[in-house]
């Protein structure tokens, strides 16, 4: 899961930078790529499906394990889609023997699509570990000896330890792009409350809906940007475990600045992800965020909202957040953004300021 993790945070820095050459994309996208071929690698070495089921069943994590494989699977398919039919398509057979097929994740943006001579021998190793994984797979549902799955167990630990090898063989390769030092294009976002009410701060009574006015302003935009932004994007989110407590004499102000305690590298690439999906068609809503919520919070609520930049940098728009359920305090909004060009490209924007906090007061309808 790190390494799944690891290669995120690269698709992250390499749509953070609009106008980076196309020579440091690849680097940069390569680097993703590796991880996802060693997370799936590590994955399905060590926990070859159907081979542990049994235990798996006994202990209850089979389905954890399904779910863990379908994730390893899918991400390095969506780096491979377009540029592997053969690879591939075994990718899409494990997926079904994992029991977790689904019909439209594949959600790679245009400019992290790798192809050409550099990325040749990455592409190899990916073959080569998907083959053997699928020949793993084949040796474990023919065989049921104690003895011989013992064998195919070291025959995953020695398919892995190939993969690793083969892997450190490809040239590692710096992104020029870092050494020349600029500001990448951010964004800000301001909130206010839809309807009529205080400026000191954005207020809601118990059991009701929170009404957001919205504005997405970009920052450091270069005048010579190579490519026009035509769409801006934002995604809104809130769970109950997001209370914050206002120090003595602090008020709720609406808006905050930015702090490095409230803003982590795992918000980031979590809501980047559920927010290029939305934006390329995968999924219609952020549903799926919900259902990968595990941390016991009981009310989770999200959003995702579309902008028409102007000549400023300016989009505004408005959404509606189902807050009727949250108890009384303040809550803090976690948000991220991206836009798309005129060449169909999915670029993120780094936020500069915290989202907004509301309040959510007591209703003379709960008493």
């Amino acid at each position: 899961f790190r390494l799944k993790r690891l290669a995120q945070e690269y698709d992250l820095i390499a749509t953070s930078f609009i106008g980076m050459d196309s020579k440091s994309l690849k680097i940069i996208s390569s680097l993703a790529l590796s991880c996802s071929l060693l997370a799936f690698s590590t994955g399905f070495s060590l926990f070859i499906p159907n081979l542990h089921a049994k235990n798996f069943r006994i202990c209850g994590l089979e389905n954890s394990v399904c779910c863990l494989h379908a994730m390893l699977i899918q991400d390095l398919l969506g780096r491979l889609w377009h540029i592997d039919c053969e690879t591939s398509t075994k990718l899409w057979l494990l997926l079904k023997i994992c029991g977790q097929f689904k019909s439209s994740f594949i959600s790679q943006s245009r400019n992290q699509i790798l192809t050409g001579y550099e990325a040749r021998g990455i592409f190899a190793v990916c073959s080569y570990a998907v083959t053997g994984v699928c020949g793993l797979q084949n040796e474990a549902n023919r065989l049921h000896d104690d003895e011989i799955l013992s064998q195919v167990t070291n025959d995953g630990l020695q398919l892995l330890l190939d993969i690793t090898t083969k892997w450190m063989h490809i040239p590692f390769r710096t992104p020029n792009h870092f050494f020349r030092v600029r500001p990448c294009i951010s964004s800000e976002l301001f909130a206010l409350t839809g309807d009529s009410g205080t400026p000191d701060g954005i207020f809601i009574l118990q059991g009701f809906h929170l009404s957001l006015n919205l504005c997405l302003q970009l920052k450091n935009v270069s005048p010579d940007l190579p490519v026009r932004l035509t769409k801006l994007y934002c995604i809104l989110y809130c769970r109950t475990s997001f209370q914050i407590n206002f120090q003595s004499g602090e008020e709720n102000k609406g808006q905050m600045q930015l702090d490095c305690q409230d803003w982590g590298a795992d918000d980031m690439v979590d809501l980047n992800e559920k927010l290029l999906q939305y934006v390329t068609g995968c999924t219609e809503t952020t549903q799926g965020m919900r259902d990968g919520d595990n941390t016991g919070d009981c009310e989770v609520v999200d959003a995702c909202v579309c902008f028409e930049p102007n000549e400023r940098g300016q989009g505004f728009s408005n959404c509606v957040l189902d807050v009727s359920a949250f108890p009384v305090g303040s809550y803090r909004i976690k948000w991220h953004s991206c836009c798309m060009d005129d060449k169909g490209s999915y670029w993120s924007l780094l936020p500069l300021n915290a989202g907004p906090v509301f309040t959510v007061r007591k209703s003379s309808v709960f008493g």
